[in-house]
């Protein structure tokens, strides 16, 4: 109980779907030790909240703040559906490196570990035996009403925090972003274990090793190629030595552009126009200064030459270089392809404009 109040507290300070987790977390296990009338139980979890709770009162009146800054100046929704949860909690996490061949293994895994279940109950039982469904021993609730309630306790372990997070969401404000949702892979993955140990703790282990070691492998040979074939650093070395004299410019048409151009060029003029994609309301929050120029067509009349660094953006329908060749006369130079393993974007092109 002491490691379990430190680790909530900790998640809580740490991010806000830990605070949201850790209260489902006592929530479920208050409610299942209430349930069992293990009140010796309950009252030590009940204690643990308690102190947590008291330990995040310094923390309320900066993440009240956090709300209202995203009430203001943030994009956000509650675009929720049951398949975004299930392929961000699960699929994810055995797909982006796995070429998928991990997460369709493990949802046959957790079927055919389903129909193991219910076979041998079925062998167990005696086939001639069995006239109606509570004649089959694991549908014996008088029997395993216990395993049946550890079961729901687990399940709700995984779902609770994910139930309360889609709750705040409706009700209190629309802070759903589905990749929050990447960290309860873990859960999942604690749950999927449980369930190939009720098999044989042989079997569980052998087949929870292959599954993450198969995994990590996939990685980590994904990962090491990602990073032997990026060349990002040379595009940041052309830019430089092309512009020795540091007088530099880039036209942004999304914020991964203004984020990661300010990393390298923090003294650079970044200037973003009216169809610039950004989350945020407001430009105030990037470490450099963002001209806003309207609509693009006025770029001219801020500077002769700039730099695009730019790709195919999910959240645009265009490339920021056709926009300017269908409304402005720019000369357009493409300078090349470069990839880097750090972002979702992966590749980006390079752009040298003259209006």
């Amino acid at each position: 109980y002491i490691c379990f109040t430190v680790f909530s507290v900790c998640a809580m300070y740490t991010h806000n779907l830990g605070l949201l987790s850790a209260v489902a977390f006592y929530v479920t296990g208050l409610s299942a030790a209430l349930l069992r009338k293990e009140f010796s139980k309950a009252k030590k979890f009940f204690a643990s909240g308690i102190v947590s709770a008291v330990c995040y009162i310094p923390w309320l009146s900066v993440v009240l703040g956090q709300f209202e800054n995203v009430r203001k100046n943030y994009w956000s929704n509650a675009d929720i559906s049951l398949f975004r949860i299930y392929s961000k909690t699960f699929l994810f996490n055995f797909t982006d490196f796995g070429k998928d061949y991990i997460s369709r293994f493990l949802e046959i895994a957790i079927i055919l570990a389903l129909l193991a279940f219910f076979a041998a109950a079925v062998l167990k039982s005696g086939i001639k035996n069995i006239k109606r469904f509570s004649d089959i021993d694991i549908l014996n609730l008088k029997k395993h009403g216990g395993e049946y309630f550890n079961a729901l306790f687990m399940a709700f372990i995984f779902v609770g925090p994910i139930i309360l997070w889609i709750l705040f969401s409706i009700f209190f404000h629309p802070i759903f972003t589905e990749r929050y949702f990447y960290i309860y892979g873990g859960i999942a993955m604690l749950c999927f274990a449980l369930l190939t140990v009720r098999l044989g703790k042989k079997i569980g282990v052998i087949v929870m090793s292959v599954i993450m070691t198969v995994n990590f492998v996939i990685a980590s040979v994904n990962l090491k190629n990602e990073l032997d074939n990026s060349d990002f650093l040379n595009m940041i070395s052309k830019i430089e030595a092309d512009n020795p004299d540091g007088d530099i410019a880039f036209l942004h048409s999304h914020e991964w552009t203004l984020g990661i151009m300010m990393y390298y060029f923090p003294e650079a003029r970044h200037y973003v126009f009216e169809d610039t994609w950004c989350v945020l309301n407001t430009y105030d929050v990037f470490p450099s200064e963002v001209i806003n120029i309207g609509g693009i067509e006025n770029m001219k009349d801020y500077e002769d030459e700039f730099i695009i660094f730019s790709g195919y953006f999910p959240d645009t329908d265009y490339l920021l270089a056709t926009v300017l060749e269908e409304n402005t006369d720019a000369e357009i130079s493409f300078e090349g392809s470069y990839k880097e393993p750090y972002t979702y974007q992966k590749t980006w092109g390079l752009l040298y404009v003259k209006s």
